[in-house]
């Protein structure tokens, strides 16, 4: 279903009881008053016995492990975010006086690549959370109940929060990536009734269909064709593909972003004569800039981000004014890729501000900060406390999505070629305030 709106350690300090001897007394009479730490007690016997002292506060780095993807992944972006967030977080202190850690599993594109740097990261005692980034989340979800350790995941699949899995939790969306801009296309255009679909082969990719199809029902529109092709297609190779989707009759075309070349080739083709669509890789600088005049005007939902410190969003937006923010303190930590912010990014930094929010609120509560207390208290989120770059965080036992509603966060948008570079501008008629899913 597609969701639019939403210790046991048992203490080893010992005591030694007094003994009845008159010397036994006096001496741990002495140790009781000659500390500032510890406290005597007289039984109904007579016997004084010493109070257990506190265990020291733990100084150990919290550590959260960061699966990190290549590019196409968006492993690169993903772990600028969480550098950005562990900055800022030990920076202040840590969390009470505990550095946060990242410590880094690479994986490929491959759902058993995703799998082993998991068990990886898994194996050793020190990971506390890991850190999935946008592939291979369905494939952990399978793997959670034995490696018991916890992942947040942003493939924007609606599948990997639905239903909920003790230990996987999403931190984006998912099929409102494929639907807001098919609902911002029919509303500019409300007799469009046929949609022609080209994506690739990836968890989140193999979502855009389902998620359009099941829009659709409330839109009254149709997918009337559906093409599949390879991550790395050249445009050559993407000709005969888009050739079905040109012929199929449909009005406006889904064609997904994540490879600039497909919309080079609809282009070649002439299919710009008619609406496009994508998700939001197009947000990506570099894929954006990648497929130069040929995605002008193609609709996507992109995060407030995108746009936040370009004037495409209101002054007073809450999402916006946490966009400035951390827009700025990316800039200032990456001051040679500056000019090209990385949107995603966001979606790595979200990860670490709520492990170490969780981990300060056990902290707080007098619990000992493992797996499965960290599991249970990602669990614990109202909406009324912790924002992230989603609004504030939400979530429960059966709710594993970690985030606001898509209209909090999201805008629609397309691109526009100024000079070598693309830039953001808002799509024809998009909202300014948030995008309807």
């Amino acid at each position: 279903m597609m969701r639019f709106n939403r210790e046991s350690g048992r203490s080893s300090v010992s005591f030694r009881r007094a003994s009845v001897a008159l010397l036994g007394v006096a001496a741990l009479a002495v140790t009781a008053c000659g500390s500032s730490d510890s406290k005597s007690t007289t039984s109904s016997g007579g016997t004084t016995t010493a109070a257990e002292p506190k265990a020291p506060k733990s100084t150990a780095p919290l550590v959260i492990a960061n699966l990190e993807g290549p590019a196409a992944d968006g492993g690169p972006d993903f772990t600028s975010g969480m550098l950005v967030a562990q900055k800022n977080i030990n920076d202040a202190g840590g969390v009470d006086g505990r550095m946060i850690e990242i410590k880094k599993f690479a994986k490929g594109l491959t759902p058993q690549e995703s799998q082993q740097a998991y068990r990886e990261a898994g194996a050793d005692p020190t990971v506390l959370t890991a850190w999935l980034g946008g592939g291979g989340g369905n494939a952990l979800k399978t793997q959670a109940d034995r490696v018991k350790l916890p992942f947040f995941s942003a493939n924007g699949v609606t599948s990997v929060y639905t239903p909920a899995n003790p230990w996987a939790f999403a931190l984006s969306l998912g099929g409102e990536y494929a639907t807001s801009a098919l609902t911002q296309t029919i509303a500019n255009d409300p007799k469009i009734k046929k949609i022609g679909v080209l994506h690739f082969e990836t968890d989140f990719s193999n979502g855009l269909t389902p998620a359009l199809t099941e829009r659709c029902k409330d839109l009254g529109c149709e997918i009337v064709a559906e093409e599949t092709a390879a991550i790395d297609a050249s445009v050559d190779s993407l000709i005969p593909q888009l050739t079905k989707l040109k012929n199929s009759g449909a009005d406006a075309y889904y064609i997904e972003c994540l490879n600039p070349n497909a919309n080079i080739a609809a282009v070649q083709l002439g299919m710009n004569d008619k609406p496009r669509m994508c998700e939001q890789w197009q947000a990506v600088p570099f894929l954006a800039t990648a497929a130069g005049k040929a995605g002008e005007g193609v609709v996507f939902g992109g995060h407030k981000c995108v746009g936040s410190t370009t004037g495409l969003i209101p002054a007073d937006d809450p999402v916006k004014k946490w966009c400035d923010k951390y827009v700025a303190d990316w800039k200032v930590m990456f001051p040679d890729k500056a000019a090209n912010f990385s949107n995603f990014s966001v979606y790595g930094s979200d990860a670490v501000v709520i492990f170490a929010d969780a981990a300060g609120q056990l902290i707080k509560a007098g619990k000992e900060v493992n797996r499965e207390t960290l599991r249970a208290q990602y669990e614990t989120y109202d909406g009324k406390g912790l924002q992230t770059s989603h609004g504030f965080v939400t979530s429960s036992p059966t709710d594993h999505l970690m985030t606001g509603t898509w209209t909090e966060a999201y805008v629609n948008y397309t691109t526009k070629m100024a000079g070598k570079n693309a830039t953001y501008i808002l799509a024809p008629g998009a909202d300014p305030n948030g995008a309807t899913p």
